[in-house]
């Protein structure tokens, strides 16, 4: 189909070879990763919301940091040292750091810390309070199967 002389034909050898190597990465690991980091976030989320009235900025960071794919975020040292700063239990972190593996991630990396603010860049309480009682409300609804609007 392509003349072993033209350039056009090392250029398909080389996609389909990239095509084979991305293909390596079965669904089946995809899931594994993607359950686990659900895990994951789900621990911290009802943990913020049990032990802390308002989620600001830095807890935020925290969960946008795990969800990141692990080869372009934190390494996994780095996401229990997240984990470990927001002052939970020791044995919520203990068992939340103990989950946290290669493989917690799925999404993309930001090349610089995220601007996230509640409520604007000032300190807004009312703001995190709200942001705080809207956890609260999904880890409780998960559980018992309702429906919410954070609003």
């Amino acid at each position: 189909m392509f003349d072993d002389s033209d350039d056009l034909y090392y250029r398909t050898l080389f996609l389909v070879s990239q095509y084979h190597d991305w293909e390596t990465n079965s669904w089946e690991q995809l899931k594994e990763s993607a359950e686990q980091t659900t895990t994951v976030i789900r621990d911290v989320v009802e943990n913020l919301a049990e032990h802390y009235d308002r989620i600001g900025d830095e807890k935020l960071k925290t969960l946008y940091r795990l969800c990141q794919n692990p080869s372009r975020g934190l390494s996994t040292a780095e996401k229990r040292d997240r984990v470990r700063k927001l002052d939970f239990p020791p044995v919520d972190i203990e068992r939340i750091t103990d989950a946290i593996d290669d493989s917690v991630g799925s999404v993309g990396a930001a090349m610089q810390e995220p601007e996230l603010y509640v409520g604007g860049r000032d300190e807004n309480i009312k703001a995190e309070q709200k942001l705080h009682d809207c956890f609260e409300r999904i880890v409780g609804i998960t559980t018992q199967n309702q429906s919410c609007s954070c609003s």
